[in-house]
């Protein structure tokens, strides 16, 4: 089963410092844990403007908190994985900081990153994701279905991806009252940094043509810019 952390670092502390805290005290009580069969962390980070996709759309501000990583894991079962997060959950919030645990549906839409498997293999340049909201009284079984739609338009717009991977929110596993639940998360990612400016939104019609695809089953959405060379790696 897959389970995904989001974190948010407590007020008042840069994400350097809780990146490092991250790296020395909260990552490895996860890879201790007896029962994980695997593990990925992606550390958030910013882009510079000129980063950005040549032709993008208005940015909005985002309906959910500045998440500073994701966790991936991957245990047996729901059991396990409590056992494995309820004392570092109880960490999180003494130290003031937010999350919320997920379990979810992985459904890869584009071909894993093969060539980068491995300890030894080449990195992607980003990884990014997307918590998401379906359209209110929307239900579960027509919003997959508008998702399951939108797919190869995505992959036919998006030409610079190297991974396009839905999740599928099952179970909320726990969170801190200041985190908002969400339906779903994206997960994408580029092997260079030119194929997110210059093929992301190749042109500036294909802006138009997604954003009139969610509008019809999306509420909320944000985004998360993420480095994909993680401290755990399992």
């Amino acid at each position: 089963m897959k389970f995904a952390t989001f974190l948010v670092r407590p007020a008042g502390e840069t994400r350097e410092a809780f990146h490092a805290w991250l790296a020395a005290e909260y990552l490895p009580r996860i890879a201790a844990a007896p029962e994980l069969r695997g593990a990925v962390v992606r550390l958030a980070r910013d882009l510079a403007p000129a980063e950005y996709p040549v032709h993008a759309p208005q940015r909005t501000e985002s309906a959910f908190p500045v998440f500073e990583a994701l966790v991936e894991t991957w245990f047996s079962t729901t059991e396990e994985f409590r056992r494995a997060s309820r004392t570092l959950d109880t960490g999180l919030l003494e130290r003031g900081a937010g999350f919320i645990s997920l379990r979810v549906t992985p459904w890869l839409e584009k071909d894993p990153r093969i060539a980068e498997a491995g300890p030894s293999g080449a990195r992607p340049a980003m990884t990014w994701v997307s918590p998401v909201t379906f359209l209110p009284g929307l239900a579960p079984a027509e919003a997959r279905r508008h998702w399951d739609e939108h797919v190869p338009i995505a992959l036919r717009v998006h030409r610079g991806l190297t991974k396009y991977e839905r999740n599928w929110v099952d179970e909320v596993m726990a969170r801190s009252p200041d985190v908002p639940a969400f339906d779903a998360y994206a997960d994408f990612a580029v092997a260079r940094m030119e194929d997110f400016r210059e093929n992301f939104f190749p042109a500036p019609e294909d802006i138009r043509e997604i954003g009139a695809d969610i509008a019809d089953f999306l509420d909320r959405r944000g985004i998360v810019y993420l480095t994909d060379a993680a401290p755990l790696r399992v």
